[in-house]
């Protein structure tokens, strides 16, 4: 996968929340930690709604919008990282429950600690292509959500 890293971050809810309305022209996987909240993406048919909770990852398709449904009155927490793919590239998964949640909230604590240090392209795009390889290690292992 040649994959280039634009951003990332970690989202944490204060009080009611509900996930904004947002079209991207990137991909962005969320990896939730704290929470459960649900978010729909727009298909060719519609919208597909995903149920989120610690511990899921899901990959959110460039160009497509997507926005919460309804409001998450319990805390809610989880990394957010925003990436290219090459056109014609898509994600292998779509929604996945990790086995070991450890090792992804690591890995995107790294690219985190990275990218306030302003590192290279080059070492950004390396962190998100471990990143990205651990959780298809993940995927291979398990059953997708959807």
């Amino acid at each position: 996968m040649n994959a280039r890293y634009c951003n990332g971050g970690k989202f944490t809810s204060r009080d009611d929340w509900t996930h904004p309305d947002i079209k991207n022209d990137t991909t962005e996987l969320i990896a939730v930690t704290e929470g459960s909240f649900c978010i729909e993406e727009e298909t060719a048919d519609g919208f597909k709604t995903y149920e989120l909770e610690p511990g899921d990852i899901i990959y959110l398709d460039a160009g497509k919008l997507h926005r919460g449904v309804g409001s998450s009155i319990e805390r809610v927490s989880f990394y957010w990282i925003h990436f290219y793919l090459p056109e014609g590239e898509f994600m292998p998964i779509k929604h996945l429950r990790l086995g070991d949640v450890y090792s992804v909230t690591l890995l995107c604590r790294q690219i985190l600690h990275y990218q306030a240090k302003r590192a290279s392209a080059e070492v950004m795009d390396s962190l998100l292509c471990v990143l990205n390889a651990e959780i298809d290690s993940q995927n291979i292992k398990r059953e997708p959500l959807d």
